[in-house]
């Protein structure tokens, strides 16, 4: 199974790591592409070590190749399922939108239409518990999109509540349920 991954920026983007490196375990041919704010959390360096290939960032400079020249289309037309993980609020309204404005965003546009798709939203409580971000989760529901969470429980900026990331696990079981 093809899959892509896009990494937003949150602090739970580390966490995208184990799940990418479980999905390579498993037999997975995964790409990354990310946000630049996911940058400041972990780097491209990290998923390509644990990939094998080459990550998407908002940096890419060299176009040697038709996957490097249209970035925003390779790889997303040839994956079976993208994977937003963390999902943050913002990465999550431009998708439900319709805006590319980065490599995750631009990608989940190319994406074939009979692609699936999941989200792993994370977020702090009150950010969640928004109208607007339950009007754009909603609208990504009727868009054919699977949300992964998200859990209660201690968050990292120190309060408790709905946000946290789901278990690392239940997104790779998630994930690995998509192959049939």
């Amino acid at each position: 199974m093809k899959v892509l991954i896009g990494v937003c920026g949150g602090i739970a983007a580390y966490k995208a790591a184990e799940v990418v490196s479980k999905l390579v375990q498993a037999g997975c041919e995964v790409d990354v592409c990310m946000t630049p704010q996911a940058e400041r959390f972990i780097t491209a360096l990290t998923f390509s070590a644990l990939t094998g290939r080459p990550t998407q960032t908002q940096e890419q400079l060299s176009q040697d190749s038709l996957d490097q020249t249209y970035a925003h289309l390779y790889p997303s037309t040839k994956v079976d399922l993208f994977v937003l993980i963390p999902a943050t609020a913002n990465t999550i309204g431009s998708i439900a939108h319709g805006l590319g404005t980065d490599p995750v965003s631009n990608g989940v546009l190319s994406l074939k239409a009979d692609c699936k798709r999941l989200y792993c939203p994370a977020m702090n409580t009150h950010m969640w518990k928004q109208v607007s971000v339950q009007r754009n989760c909603e609208q990504l529901k009727e868009d054919g999109w699977i949300a992964v969470g998200p859990e209660s429980g201690r968050l990292a900026c120190g309060s408790m509540g709905i946000g946290r990331l789901a278990d690392t696990e239940i997104i790779v079981e998630k994930i690995l349920q998509q192959k049939s």
